[in-house]
């Protein structure tokens, strides 16, 4: 990351961001910022100062203050009037409940969705799989966090139904961080054989085995990587 002018104690600043999934230039903005806070470029407690986030973004502070709303909606950002912004904490009891309910969810709408796919998301599905394969052969990275988001999505996006996928993307980005933050302990090779066979088994229409692989995958990586950086695990300790 840099700094503006390089002076201390100025808010660091991202050096990428992904790209605009929208037209609208307040879409635009809270999707960079939504990035820069989901892969860590803006860290849990960093304080985000307008004048340099107009700087960065190259925007008026009108749409940067509707974009941080709107994360603060979403408790990715504490603002407290007169005072200061903030990129909330992580929070990691939240992250258990989360894995237990989205685990569920995008468990049964794979089981539903499957049998919707079209013949472009199968090929995306492979895509995503020969992406993971890479991904985790080079290691823990914000870009493998985000393939495996984009693979459940296919499946939220082909179901359609309007009040799952405002959950899902509700939190998310929750789920999200906190994989980039601490991502060196998951482990890979129990979750991501599963996430191998689920897309395998999306692709040749097999419902009930892609459910069963979406399961089981929650259930050997995400769970109990969950449960090791709960409050006062081993693990939790050592973070």
């Amino acid at each position: 990351m840099c700094r503006f002018g390089g002076y201390p104690g100025d808010m660091p600043i991202p050096t990428s961001a992904a790209p605009p999934k929208r037209t609208l230039l307040r879409d635009q903005i809270f999707e960079r910022l939504l990035h820069a806070v989901v892969v860590g470029e803006l860290e849990p407690g960093e304080t985000l100062v307008d004048s340099q986030l107009e700087e960065w973004l190259g925007a008026s502070r009108t749409p940067i203050r509707e974009a941080i709303g709107r994360l603060a909606n979403l408790g990715l950002v504490d603002v407290v009037p007169q005072k200061a912004t903030k990129v909330a904490a992580l929070d990691i009891v939240q992250f258990g409940q989360i894995i237990e309910t989205l685990g569920a969810l995008d468990t049964a709408v794979i089981r539903e969705a499957t049998p919707l796919l079209t013949d472009a998301d199968r090929k995306q599905l492979k895509r995503i799989r020969t992406a993971l394969e890479k991904g985790v052969a080079a290691g823990p990275s914000p870009q493998r966090t985000t393939d495996v988001f984009d693979l459940f999505r296919i499946f939220l996006d082909r179901y359609g139904n309007r009040t799952t996928l405002r959950l899902v993307e509700r939190y998310s980005p929750h789920m999200q961080r906190i994989i980039n933050h601490f991502g060196a302990r998951i482990d890979t090779d129990a979750g991501f054989p599963q996430l191998y066979a689920l897309i395998d088994s999306a692709v040749g229409g097999d419902a009930e085995a892609a459910a069963e692989a979406s399961a089981a995958y929650f259930s050997s990586a995400l769970i109990p990587f969950a449960d090791g950086l709960a409050p006062g695990s081993k693990e939790e300790g050592t973070s």
